[in-house]
């Protein structure tokens, strides 16, 4: 399954809008795993966390 990028430009330059079937807030354990799960049933999804990288404790 492909990723889709926020940073897609329209033709006059501006970011178009996210197209997504779930959101997961948080990118611990359990939202990689929620994230892993719902690409697996071909869900348009993304995983959002306020850290810059993926882990949790």
């Amino acid at each position: 399954m492909s990723e889709t990028s926020v940073d897609e430009k329209k033709p006059d330059g501006a970011a178009a809008p996210l197209k997504l079937d779930a959101a997961v807030i948080g990118a611990g354990v359990a939202g990689l795993y929620q994230l892993h799960l719902l690409r697996q049933q071909g869900i348009n999804v993304r995983a959002f966390d306020a850290a810059s990288g993926v882990g949790g404790t």
